[in-house]
Formats: structure tokens, C-alpha cells, sequence
């Protein structure tokens, strides 16, 4: 696939988390794939296959109801795209959350096959 399309893909996978659209993200994903969120809070480790990364997903939309993405910066080299974003939303808590970092997605032929985020994981504690 080109890169082009990677890039509109991956695109497409955090519109569809923005919409709370989890059936369209996860038909942009690969059956096995793996998807790494790090630090020690209950959304860290390696979620696995569809189920798992589905599973990640409403997790992360419950802590953060109202979580919304912004991407500032987008790379794409081959079947890997680097998205830089931002994001923010109140906590079930009522705390205003916030935070920034970057996703790396691998593709296999027209599917997600990898994602890893880098961010700050402590700000999710708060």
C-alpha cells in the first residue's frame, strides 16, 4: 500500500476513536494485530487481536469520556506513519485532562498490523 494511503488510514483510525466509532477503527485493523500503550495505569500493556485493542478502546473512553485528538504533526515512510498529537477531555472524576505524544502505526498490506503510543502516562493518575 502506499504510503499516502497509510497515512489517510491511520488518520481515519483516530477519527473514528474521536467519534467514538469503534467498529470502523477496528475494521481498519489487522484480526491479530498488537497494540502498545505504556506506564502502569489499568490502559498500559499489549493489547492483542481486535478484541483486545476493542477492549483498550472503550477502557480509555471511559476514564476520559469526552476524550478528543487533535493531530499536529504526521510522518509516513513506507508502511509506517508517525502521528504527533495532542489531546483532551474531562476525567469520570471531573478533572480536566490533557496530554500530548506520538503513535506509531504499522501497516500489513491494507491493515493496521502494530500501534504504539509514546506519551506522558502519569498525567493520566491525575
Amino acid at each position: 500500500m502506499e504510503q499516502t494511503e497509510c497515512l489517510s488510514k491511520a488518520l481515519a483510525a483516530f477519527e473514528a476513536i474521536n467519534r467514538r466509532d469503534f467498529d470502523a477503527f477496528v475494521d481498519l485493523v489487522h484480526e491479530d494485530a498488537s497494540f502498545e500503550f505504556p506506564g502502569t495505569s489499568l490502559l498500559a500493556g499489549a493489547h492483542q487481536g481486535e478484541k483486545g485493542i476493542r477492549r483498550f478502546l472503550k477502557r480509555m473512553t471511559i476514564a476520559v469520556p469526552d476524550l478528543q485528538f487533535t493531530v499536529v504533526n504526521t510522518l509516513a515512510t513506507g508502511s509506517l506513519v508517525a502521528l504527533e498529537w495532542t489531546n483532551r477531555g474531562t476525567t469520570l472524576k471531573g478533572a480536566p485532562y490533557e496530554n500530548r505524544g506520538v503513535t506509531i502505526i504499522e501497516f500489513s498490506g491494507d491493515k493496521i498490523k502494530r500501534l504504539r503510543d509514546y506519551l506522558d502516562t502519569e498525567r493520566l493518575k491525575g
